[in-house]
């Protein structure tokens, strides 16, 4: 064979995330955390980046467990509203958003700390000229946690093109 070449699309890859809490108590349909951006490292010098999350594992750090919806924007400008309040988001915003992800409160018990894998859900698809992405989240159990500000870590499992 002559020469080689890498093949760069359509592979797997993981990115971490951690949102910044409120580290006060929040109550039922809060704004757990206003849209932060996640940086999608390239893999290839394709621009648009292209491609879908597939899944995400959530762990509660601190030991809640309870019903989270994510919201997924590629919109650096949008807003759910502001974090530990109702959510407030403008119409124009919600226009922004590619996909949502419910956790379920199926979370399993690590002991000092809960983890969840969401039930399937249709891959989320992206393309942002920029490698960024724009994730949000809103508390939707009943319970009133009090988070720490890196309390919970977010795993993208991603397939980019």
């Amino acid at each position: 064979m002559a020469g080689s070449a890498s093949l760069y699309n359509f592979k797997s890859h993981i990115v971490d995330f951690t949102p910044t809490l409120d580290t006060n108590e929040y109550a039922q349909n809060d704004v757990l955390f206003d849209f932060q951006a996640v940086t999608i490292p390239a893999l290839s010098q394709k621009n648009p980046l292209r491609g879908t999350i597939n899944n995400i594992t959530l762990l509660d750090k601190d030991d809640q467990g309870n019903q989270i919806s994510l919201f997924v924007s590629d919109d650096s400008s949008a807003s759910l509203g502001t974090a530990n309040g109702a959510v407030s988001i403008t119409d124009a915003h919600a226009a922004t958003i590619l996909g949502i992800i419910d956790t379920g409160d199926t979370y399993e018990d690590l002991v000092g700390s809960q983890i969840v894998q969401p039930s399937a859900f249709s891959p989320i698809a992206f393309e942002t000229d920029n490698e960024t992405l724009y994730i949000g989240g809103v508390l939707r159990g009943a319970a009133t946690p009090t988070h720490t500000a890196s309390g919970i870590t977010i795993r993208l499992h991603l397939t980019i093109e």
